[in-house]
């Protein structure tokens, strides 16, 4: 990120640039200056901070700063220089100016060190908007059919995004299922009666699904190498960092091609991450039809995000929380445009999802890509049953924290083996290849063989290696989808094996944490509630008698358990909490969930960081954590700041400021007014980012050639 050259709280309000003669740049401020965040020249004897607080603490006044600060490349202002009607005066001593409190010292290396950060790499995006006399003019002159045309066509634009991530969700969707479809229909060809044939259908289900997930591989490999178009460059995005080619056209399509190839394929990796950055591809795509600029665009970036969640889990108003909580800033006006965008694309989706797949047309019993259905009977009314969801929370906050060093661990070992694309592809190969083998294997050596009669058949329970009227309880965990998977342990009544529930929680926990971040889109929700989901049913049967007695069933626990390990992965209780109420259509269990996803997220900040938090430091992307570490609470605005400070003045000239553009990279400057008298400190009336100043120079420029 480009350093400002002038004070973080100078923030500039009004601006205004007139050719004339002379062609002056003027600039007011009406923010008020916060008294720790100011810039001083850094000359012994002579810095002093000049600064006004009328009200006391706490009185909500106006301070005001003076720095005596050399303005480069700009002419000195003539006559008195009244400041404006806020300041008034204070002269104090400014720390770390050679008094010898060892602050200079401290201020150097904090100085070495931001030098030497990787942040230096990126630039943060212009998301200001700049009011100056010109656009405020131009918006008075703006007829009133021209601001009702933006206004509606920002809401156009709004469900345009919505209607395009439903195509895209419904397109996911559809490959997804037709792709598990082929590949049980080439099992159920080569059949499994005899020795033989159990062996060669195996080896078709590895087959298929290893050219699924090589197959997403490689359109990653051809289109997206670096995979710079995931979920975190996307929320690096919203955060006002620039990641390049986060959001290209050919990202869009690579990810979602991809995404449903491994989602039909084995690999233990989710597709609610994905859908994500998917959404806000579009939406960006969208700003960038229309012409919209960098501001607007960001919003639609951020409902293109919500869409993208909503459709993965039908919950409208849980991804409008999402957006807001993870994803991007807060007004009014957008969140209404996320919950307007989100509540559209569920009801698209639903729409469509019911209509082709069950032929019901206007109705609406499938509202997301991972459906888990709803829990009818269950009813969480008692003091006692919080002690199941205590538990679930203490647990899945500490498997939560297991699963985010791995990942951690997982990932500086691919930084240093897999560096080249090349390599990440092959990595892809052997995990495609291992994940279907594991399951086929785990699937035939814990085979057990359960009887099902009318009320009990059901198309997602596997008969592989089994004979015919009854299911493989561990085909159904370890070869079905992650979907069918998660419903068998959440409303099954039918009994499932201890030892296969053992087994598969290591086996997938293992599989899932070396898969995310791999050369192919990968979120970590659907593991993480697959994983969250096996241990609570397992502990459910371990201890059914208890649960019992506590009014809990082991398919409540398995849901359980799923929301206090995803808690303890990503740690976002407020909208996890009621993303899983609305995906289960059980709003009165928010409350309940806000206690496992509270406690999981305690328990596992205890140990490590969130998993974005780690993807977002291990790729050296400057993302602020919601609090900032205890040692920087000693330093100032003007410990990093460089030196010396270059101002424009308040009266200037074309030349001057074209000087200043060319001779330095920063991306704001003070603005300071130039009293006459020769010992007056200058006047800081504001601040002014290089974009302005290179519209004003450019249309200047057209304007005279």
């Amino acid at each position: 990120m480009r350093p400002m050259s002038s004070s973080l709280s100078a923030t500039t309000k009004r601006a205004s640039a007139v050719d004339g003669a002379g062609a002056h740049i003027f600039a007011t401020s009406t923010a008020s200056q916060k008294r720790d965040s100011y810039i001083q020249q850094g000359v012994p004897g002579d810095a002093v901070l000049t600064t006004h607080n009328s009200g006391g603490s706490g009185s909500g006044s106006d301070d005001s700063v003076y720095v005596p600060i050399s303005g480069a490349g700009s002419e000195e202002g003539g006559g008195s220089c009244s400041p404006p009607e806020f300041l008034g005066s204070f002269e104090g001593s400014i720390p770390g100016t050679g008094t010898g409190d060892g602050t200079n010292d401290v201020a150097l290396s904090v100085r070495t060190l931001a030098k030497r950060s990787p942040a230096h790499k990126f630039e943060s995006s212009n998301l200001d908007k700049q009011e100056n006399p010109l656009t405020i003019t131009a918006q008075q002159n703006q007829s009133k059919v021209a601001r009702w045309r933006y206004f509606a066509g920002r809401w156009l634009c709004v469900a345009i995004v919505a209607l395009v991530v439903t195509a895209f969700a419904f397109v996911l969707h559809e490959g997804m299922v037709w792709g598990r479809n082929l590949s049980w229909y080439l099992v159920d060809l080569v059949g499994y009666d005899s020795l033989s044939e159990k062996t060669a259908s195996g080896v078709v289900f590895v087959t298929v699904g290893s050219i699924y997930g090589i197959s997403a591989g490689l359109i990653i490999l051809l289109l997206d190498p670096m995979l710079k178009g995931a979920a975190t460059e996307v929320l690096c995005f919203l955060n006002g960092i620039v990641v390049q080619d986060c959001l290209k056209i050919k990202n869009l399509f690579a990810h979602t091609v991809s995404l449903t190839l491994v989602t039909a394929s084995p690999m233990c990796v989710g597709k609610e991450g994905p859908m994500l950055a998917i959404g806000s591809q579009i939406g960006h795509a969208v700003g960038k039809v229309f012409k919209y600029d960098e501001y607007d665009t960001r919003d639609l970036v951020s409902t293109g995000l919500g869409a993208g969640i909503a459709c993965a889990f039908g919950a409208p108003a849980g991804a409008v929380l999402f957006t807001l909580e993870k994803g991007s800033h807060f007004t009014g006006g957008l969140m209404q445009k996320l919950l307007f965008c989100t509540m559209l694309a569920c009801f698209g989706l639903s729409f469509m999802i019911t209509g082709v797949d069950d032929g019901k047309w206007g109705q609406f019993s499938i509202d997301s890509l991972c459906h888990f259905g709803t829990f009818p009977d269950a009813l969480f009314d008692n003091v006692k049953q919080v002690v199941a969801f205590v538990v679930m929370g203490i647990l899945g906050g500490i498997i939560g924290a297991i699963f985010n060093f791995l990942h951690l661990l997982v990932i500086r070992y691919r930084k240093l083996v897999f560096r080249t694309p090349l390599r990440r592809f092959i990595e892809v190969i052997a995990i495609a290849v291992l994940s279907g083998t594991i399951a086929v294997t785990m699937s035939a050596v814990l085979k057990k063989c359960v009887p099902t009669d009318d009320s009990t058949a059901n198309d997602d329970l596997p008969t592989i290696f089994c004979p015919e009227g009854s299911y493989n309880s561990a085909a159904t965990l370890f070869m079905n989808s992650q979907e069918n998977a998660m419903n068998f342990l959440f409303h099954e009544s039918l009994p499932v094996d201890m030892l296969v529930l053992t087994v598969f929680s290591i086996c997938f926990f293992s599989i899932s944490v070396y898969s995310i971040g791999c050369g192919v889109p990968a979120g970590f929700f659907m593991p993480s509630l697959l994983v969250g989901a096996a241990v609570g049913r397992l502990i459910g049967e371990f201890f059914k008698p208890e649960m019992e007695t506590l009014d809990v069933t082991p398919g409540l626990m398995a849901f359980i358990g799923a929301a206090g390990v995803l808690g303890g992965v990503c740690r976002m209780p407020v909208s996890l909490s009621v993303i899983l109420s609305e995906a289960v259509n059980e709003g009165s269990w928010s409350l309940f969930l806000m206690v496992t996803l509270i406690i999981a997220k305690f328990v596992g900040d205890m140990f490590s960081p969130s998993i974005t938090m780690i993807d977002f430091r291990f790729k050296d992307y400057p993302i602020l954590d919601w609090s900032a570490p205890s040692a920087l609470r000693r330093f100032i605005v003007d410990d990093v700041m460089h030196k010396p400070v270059v101002t424009l003045s308040q009266h200037t000239t074309r030349a001057a400021v074209e000087q200043v553009l060319h001779s330095y990279t920063h991306n704001g400057f003070a603005v300071v007014c130039r009293p006459s008298g020769r010992h007056q400190a200058d006047a800081v009336q504001g601040a002014l980012t290089s974009s302005p100043l290179l519209g004003v120079i450019l249309a200047d420029s057209w304007w005279n050639c």
